[in-house]
C-alpha cells in the first residue's frame, strides 16, 4: 500500500533569541561546531522546528525538539522528510563530513604526519603548515586535482597559521594511517569565502 503523504502545515517564526542546540546535540554531536543556529519556527500543531545552517555549505537543516527532520517550501509552509539521510546527504554536498574525517583517522592530534618535497615550494615551513592541519577552520576532501595523480584520499585544510597569515594546505592520507603534506601556501581568492565563515569556529 502506498505510503500515505503528510500534509504541509504553516508556520511562523517565533522570534527566540536563545538557540537550542540538543535537536542537534542528537543528530550530529561530532559536528555540531559546524552549524550556526538561525531561529526557531511554530507549527499550526505546536511542533517547534529548530534551523541550523552550515557554516561553509550554507545549507540548512531544519529539526523538531523530537530530532525529526524537515522541509521548506516557500517560506512558510513544512512537512517532515520522508528520507532524513537524503536531506544529510544534501546538506554535506562535498561528501564527508568532519565527524567522518575525524572518526576515520588519527592523524589529527598524532605524530604519523610527513611532508613531500613540494610541500615547502611556496616558502611555507612544515611548522606552520602542521599549525593548519591540527588548528584549521575548515577540513575538506579536495578535489582540485584530478584522481590519477593520487591513489589515496586529499584533504584540504584552510586556517591561520601562528602569526596569523591564513594558509591553504593539502594533504594526502594513505591506508596506513599516516598523513602526507603536499601542498602549503597563502590562501588563494578561491578559498577566502571558506575560510571567513570558518574563522571564528577555529580551534
Amino acid at each position: 500500500m502506498a505510503k500515505k503523504r503528510r500534509k504541509w502545515q504553516r508556520g511562523k517564526f517565533t522570534g527566540r533569541r536563545e538557540p537550542i542546540w540538543d535537536p542537534l546535540l542528537e543528530v550530529l554531536p561530532e559536528d555540531i561546531d559546524d552549524f550556526m543556529w538561525m531561529g526557531e519556527t511554530r507549527l499550526t500543531d505546536g511542533t517547534q522546528i529548530q534551523f541550523y545552517k552550515h557554516y561553509w555549505t550554507r545549507r540548512y537543516l531544519l529539526l523538531d525538539l523530537g530530532g525529526r527532520t524537515w522541509i521548506q517550501k516557500d517560506d512558510d509552509r513544512y512537512e517532515e522528510a520522508d528520507d532524513p539521510g537524503w536531506m544529510l546527504d544534501r546538506i554535506f554536498r562535498f561528501g564527508e563530513t568532519r565527524r567522518d574525517i575525524v572518526r576515520r583517522n588519527e592523524w589529527i592530534d598524532s605524530d604519523r604526519i610527513s611532508w613531500a618535497r613540494s610541500a615547502t615550494k611556496h616558502r611555507i615551513s612544515r611548522e606552520r603548515s602542521l599549525h593548519i592541519v591540527r588548528h584549521a577552520g575548515v577540513c575538506r576532501r579536495d578535489s582540485e586535482y584530478p584522481d590519477e595523480w593520487y591513489d589515496d584520499p586529499r584533504f584540504l585544510f584552510l586556517g591561520a597559521d601562528l602569526e596569523g597569515m591564513p594558509l591553504e594546505v593539502v594533504a594526502v592520507a594513505p591506508e596506513d594511517g599516516s598523513l602526507v603534506i603536499i601542498h602549503a601556501m597563502p590562501l588563494r581568492k578561491r578559498y577566502h569565502g571558506w575560510y571567513e565563515e570558518a574563522a571564528k569556529w577555529e580551534k
